[in-house]
């Protein structure tokens, strides 16, 4: 027998209507090799968005009463009270002992014990956030305004922000990574926990290929591949002309000079390729960012998507 619970927004303002009784209503399958489906319809508050199933009990987010609520998965009754969020919460995530809301309309996210049901702080992100995830020990928070990625460590609440793109809505986490979903520039940026970072696809429409890895990763990365050979290789070059620099045997101080001279060139090469091209690399990379943020900041802002997009997005 399966069981569906779906959530009324027939609630009035003030009022704590989760708390009623519930009613079951059957509902006739739509196949027929399915079971007769029986529906346990709760009244909530207003325009509830998201849905989240954590620590045994079903969490809502009233996006028109400013909440979240908690029910009992058995029974479709309300637990405690109500939890009160920011402005228009919608997004719903658990990680790290907490419940985190993404309030849309108040530029924050709230924290809320997952056993107790408390508040435990509401922390200001971005502008209009839209979902949130949690990985990687750390909240994250897509901001739709300011097109950037908010990550909220739990351990005192710091908030580091992202650049995404415009228009970042929903995010998710696989395989090491944070993917989000983007409506402007592209249509999927990634983002990885261990150095944030952006990684654009390719365009909507266009072939799939493979996407290139802008900086911090893509340095980090290409240091560690080779950093062996880079350092292996000068090594053994330093130690056969060792000898040679100090003028050993008969003759040596003739061609201590060239071996010197091979040992300071080796030294100042992996010197160039392991510190001073990433570090020319990096100033380049973000002159180049600075110009497009403000050619970004020229264009028209994305408009806010509707409520009914966010609502949608979730069953």
């Amino acid at each position: 027998m399966a069981a569906a619970l779906l959530l009324s927004a027939c609630g009035t303002p003030g009022t704590q209507s989760a708390s009623s009784k519930p009613t079951l209503t059957p509902v006739p399958s739509s196949s027929p090799r399915a079971p007769v489906a029986v529906t346990l319809r709760v009244t909530v508050g207003r325009k509830p968005c998201g849905i989240l199933g954590a620590a045994g009990v079903i969490w809502i987010s009233n996006y028109g009463d400013d909440n979240v609520v908690r029910l009992d998965p058995i029974s479709g009754r309300s637990i405690g009270q109500p939890a009160l969020t920011g402005r228009q919460p919608c997004g719903l995530a658990a990680g790290g002992g907490s419940i985190w809301t993404a309030d849309y309309g108040g530029n924050s996210s709230t924290r809320i014990d997952q056993v107790t049901g408390q508040v435990l702080a509401k922390i200001p992100v971005g502008g209009a956030p839209y979902d949130v995830t949690f990985a990687a020990g750390a909240a994250w928070v897509t901001n739709y305004t300011d097109g950037t990625v908010s990550r909220i460590d739990p351990a005192g609440d710091g908030v580091t922000t992202i650049s995404v793109g415009q228009g970042p809505a929903g995010i998710a986490p696989s395989a090491g990574s944070i993917w989000v979903a983007t409506q402007g520039a592209g249509p999927v940026s990634e983002s990885e926990p261990a150095a944030p970072l952006v990684v654009r696809p390719s365009q909507p429409g266009g072939p799939p290929r493979r996407p290139a890895r802008v900086l911090p990763v893509a340095r980090r990365r290409a240091g560690q591949v080779p950093l062996r050979p880079i350092l292996l290789t000068p090594a053994a070059m330093r130690g056969g002309m060792t000898p040679l620099a100090l003028g050993l045997g008969e003759g040596g101080e003739t061609q201590a000079p060239m071996g010197r001279a091979i040992i300071g060139g080796v030294i100042t090469s992996t010197l160039l390729t392991l510190v001073v091209v990433p570090v020319i690399y990096t100033y380049l990379d973000k002159l180049a960012q600075r110009r497009k943020a403000k050619h970004a900041a020229r264009a028209a802002a994305v408009p806010a998507p509707p409520l009914g997009l966010a609502r949608t997005r979730r069953p």
